[in-house]
């Protein structure tokens, strides 16, 4: 059975990037894989919608609201904040704008 994949537009140009959506969690393959301080490459990540707890966390650990998204990013993809900074900037942006859409904030 084919999985149904959620598109998101590119804005950086006409390209899409594909996102495939299983029950409540969603696979996205990056389009500039990269080696993390562990040695392994990361391909592709796993996004899962946050909680309540996700948002503690984040409030809790950064007083300024514009340090939370690094920290909810970090927690929706299981990845550590530090494995972020290396990952490739529209790779991020495609995360971001999903969390975005996640939380709820896409229309701001």
């Amino acid at each position: 059975m084919e999985q149904p994949t959620y598109t998101a537009a590119d804005t950086t140009d006409t390209a899409t990037t594909n996102i495939v959506t299983t029950g409540t969690s969603e696979v996205y393959s990056l389009k500039y894989p990269y080696t993390l301080p562990t040695g392994d490459e990361l391909k592709q990540v796993s996004l899962h919608r946050l909680k309540v707890a996700d948002m503690k966390m984040a409030k809790r650990q950064f007083k300024h609201a514009e340090d939370w998204d690094e920290a909810l990013i970090a927690r929706m993809t299981d990845l550590n904040p530090e494995d972020l900074a290396d990952m490739d900037l529209e790779d991020y942006q495609v995360l971001s704008r999903r969390f975005r859409q996640f939380a709820g904030l896409d229309s701001e």
